[in-house]
């Protein structure tokens, strides 16, 4: 994660029974750090629920932060960063707040939930989203990485059960600046214990003749294939991609290929290479397995 693994420390606390101590350990070493763990900054916000506090704190001069869950007065959860807030860090999801304020069901399981959102600073850091289970026992169920956007909770199919929207950048500055970057959207459910695509909310019809007509000349019509742009001539616009990565994200991957027949000019080759590439990196992204079993129902 850009920026984050130098500048974010997890540090869980567990409380050990046996000895009635409260005892840090980092889930990488597995090693004691110490008995409690000191906020960074000065207190910022503080919420709670039932025996649950969470507290948020921000150092301005330093550009940090950190958060921390308390159980009955005890430390049970830290965590340094950059920007924590409880729910959303945007205030303009804040007529939306409510879906997910401390101690409503995020996961559906009938257990009461807790959000904190991070962002790891700079122009193209991370946007995290981090998320506890607070009820009769404590855990932190999922880490979700919106990266250059923000993680937003939703219920998109009226079930009473928040799904996830969000971006996937796998394609950010591929062949294209980051204002250029296309990066289809992806919904995630929660199921057996982890957040995955929930491919059935994801499918959408085939497109209709006109939409693809639409495209085809936005694309023929783009800046990239001309040379005056700075671009050689076998540099398509994004938005090829762009159209593309949105077909094969709502279950109409032969749609895309169609597509790209159809655009590519005959006069301008690398064609197979872009296909060669475009593929490869589809393959790198965390959501592929998901998509390629979709699109191969």
């Amino acid at each position: 994660m850009s920026g984050y693994a130098t500048k974010s420390t997890i540090l869980l606390v567990l409380t050990l029974a046996a000895t009635a101590t409260t005892v840090i350990f980092s889930p990488h070493s597995a090693t004691r750090l110490s008995e409690t763990v000191p906020p960074v900054g000065t207190l910022q916000e503080e919420k709670s629920f039932r025996e649950y506090t969470v507290r948020i704190y921000r150092d301005e001069d330093k550009g940090e932060g950190s958060f921390e869950i308390l159980r009955n007065g005890r430390q049970i959860y830290a965590r340094q960063g950059w920007v924590f807030d409880v729910g959303y860090l945007d205030e303009d999801e804040n007529e939306n707040e409510h879906l997910i304020s401390m101690g409503k069901d995020i996961t559906g399981d009938g257990k009461a939930n807790l959000v904190v959102s991070e962002w790891t600073g700079g122009a193209h850091c991370d946007y995290l989203s981090y998320i506890f289970q607070i009820d009769a026992e404590f855990c932190h169920v999922a880490t979700v990485n919106g990266q250059h956007s923000e993680p937003r909770f939703q219920d998109l199919d009226k079930d009473g059960k928040l799904e996830i929207l969000l971006y996937d950048w796998t394609f950010a500055y591929w062949r294209a600046c980051f204002a250029d970057s296309p990066a289809p959207a992806v919904i995630l459910r929660y199921c057996n214990g982890a957040y995955k695509p929930a491919t059935n909310l994801m499918r959408k019809p085939a497109p209709a003749q006109k939409e693809i007509e639409e495209h085809l000349r936005r694309v023929r019509k783009g800046e990239g294939w001309a040379e005056e742009n700075g671009y050689d001539r076998t540099a398509p616009p994004s938005h090829l991609w762009g159209y593309m990565l949105d077909l094969i994200y709502s279950d109409n991957a032969a749609w895309a290929w169609e597509f790209l027949d159809r655009t590519w000019p005959q006069s301008i080759a690398g064609k197979d290479e872009f296909l060669t590439d475009f593929k490869a990196t589809l393959a790198t992204s965390e959501y592929w397995p998901e998509i390629e079993a979709m699109n191969s129902e």
